[in-house]
């Protein structure tokens, strides 16, 4: 199991939504429809999270 500290919590959430905010200007269907930068960061983050769980059996 894998935890984080409120200060940890934190810093991983801005990453997400700088992540999200990149994502968002390079991709022009997101764009389009002005999709949040927090929803697709949490979007690419849940999607690369399953990945890891399903092909390694790490979870979070």
């Amino acid at each position: 199991m894998f935890e984080l500290d409120p200060v940890s919590t934190l810093v991983a959430a801005t990453l997400v939504r700088l992540l999200g905010r990149k994502l968002v200007q390079s991709v022009s269907l997101l764009k389009k429809y002005t999709i949040p930068e927090p929803v697709a960061g949490g979007l690419l983050v849940a999607v690369g999270l399953l990945v890891r769980t399903s092909s390694v059996g790490w979870g979070v």
